[in-house]
């Protein structure tokens, strides 16, 4: 009786195993979008399940990795799963930063308080992984800048190679993503092939599907409550004393590493206006 019982065991620890490897894997790292409108700290990562049933997302993770594939950094560690288990149910990461540069304001899933670091933008990897280690989903960028691994699990990729990475660094400087270009249930061959800079407004979708347009930048905006009024003068008074811009630098209007007076004009007229376009 005890010998059936710990064969009992094994076969439900076994069965629980294959639960959470078969729930959560058979998933794209559909967009990526590293700044909005020259703002780095405004960053969404969105997944989509090939299949449906891959929502137990609590068993799974996200990391950057820099231009060498080393010093991984992690973005995020679900700590939940989402309701959404449909094909092509999506879950959506971004920052707090990120959630007024869309319209509607966003909804994510989850809120990523640990960004894509600054240096990782021109070339870098995600990876989209169990807990355990094993990556799901590789997706790098930076073309040959970047000269880390592409490694990737067979599930999702047929010959374990993601590479070579997406041409282009991260899109940072506009309203555009790095996209998907496969459909929902499409797998991974090379990053370079499989991705694409999106159309500006890019769309971004939570698992609620309600989905979120990114804005053009209202110059002089700066806590994105789409007026230009005194609120937004305190900022840009503070930025005018410093005069030298840091990254990013939303006071700088004409994008010239200065917030002087070229940028008050800007200020000024979009002030007269108040209301954003």
């Amino acid at each position: 009786m005890r010998s059936n019982r710990v064969w009992v065991g094994v076969a439900a620890a076994a069965s629980l195993a294959s639960s959470v490897l078969g729930s959560h894997h058979i998933m794209q790292i559909q967009k990526v979008i590293g700044g909005v409108g020259g703002d780095t700290t405004a960053q969404a990562i969105q997944l989509r399940q090939r299949f449906a049933g891959q929502n137990l997302v609590s068993f799974g993770r996200i990391r950057a990795w820099d231009a060498n594939g080393a010093n991984p950094v992690l973005i995020i560690d679900f700590t939940a799963n989402v309701p959404n288990s449909a094909s092509g149910d999506t879950v959506l990461v971004c920052t707090n930063s990120f959630k007024s540069k869309t319209s509607p304001t966003t909804t994510p899933d989850f809120t990523m308080t640990n960004p894509i670091p600054p240096s990782y933008l021109a070339a870098g990897r995600l990876t989209f992984e169990f807990d355990g280690g094993t990556i799901w989903w590789s997706l790098a960028w930076g073309g040959a800048s970047y000269t880390g691994s592409n490694a990737v699990d067979l599930t999702n990729d047929s010959d374990g190679n993601a590479g070579p990475a997406f041409g282009q660094s991260l899109p940072t400087a506009s309203t555009t993503a790095l996209q998907y270009t496969g459909g929902v249930s499409g797998a991974s061959t090379t990053n370079a092939a499989n991705y694409a800079i999106s159309a500006p407004g890019a769309i971004v979708t939570n698992n609620a599907r309600v989905s979120f347009t990114v804005k053009a930048p209202c110059p002089g905006d700066f806590n994105g409550d789409a007026f230009v009024d005194d609120a937004d003068f305190v900022v840009f008074a503070a930025a005018y004393d410093q005069l030298i811009c840091g990254n990013p630098c939303p006071a700088d209007l004409n994008a010239d590493t200065f917030v002087d007076d070229a940028d008050f004009v800007l200020f000024a007229a979009a002030y007269n206006d108040l209301i954003c376009p």
